[in-house]
């Protein structure tokens, strides 16, 4: 069950260029500004921001900015992810525990300032130590 948030996305690429995804709430479910579900997909958030978003599930993964589902890559080039909160994991990004997930920050992307709740959690990115293929360029900044 998926609930209303800032944008989901169910097709085979996200790209977002420029613009600005701010101040949505998911109620249920992951995803508070951004729900990706695209399968074993690139998809590319450029030079837009993700602020001021947040999810309140404490079931779920969580993702208050951006929660990435299944087997994808999430590249950052030149975004902004900030003040985004999480009831549970990940307040600014979170990704599924399941897929093979990838995220790349490029040119200056910046994840800073965001929330979690849950105890031991990323308040910047959540992920599993069971994503085996995760990995992250050093230019990104954490929490």
């Amino acid at each position: 069950e998926y609930a209303p948030m800032g944008v989901w996305t169910a097709t085979n690429k996200f790209t977002m260029t420029d613009g600005t995804v701010d101040s949505n709430t998911a109620f249920i479910g992951e995803g508070g500004g951004i729900y990706i579900q695209s399968n074993k997909t690139e998809n590319l958030v450029s030079g837009g921001s993700i602020t001021n978003n947040e999810t309140y599930t404490t079931e779920d993964l969580g993702g208050g900015g951006i929660y990435v589902e299944n087997d994808s890559r999430l590249r950052l080039n030149n975004a902004l992810i900030t003040n985004n909160d999480a009831q549970g994991l990940g307040g600014g990004i979170a990704a599924c525990i399941h897929g093979k997930i990838a995220a790349f920050a490029l040119n200056g992307a910046a994840v800073y300032e965001n929330h979690a709740m849950s105890p031991n959690t990323g308040a910047g990115f959540v992920k599993s130590i069971s994503m085996k293929y995760f990995s992250m360029m050093a230019t990104m900044e954490g929490g």
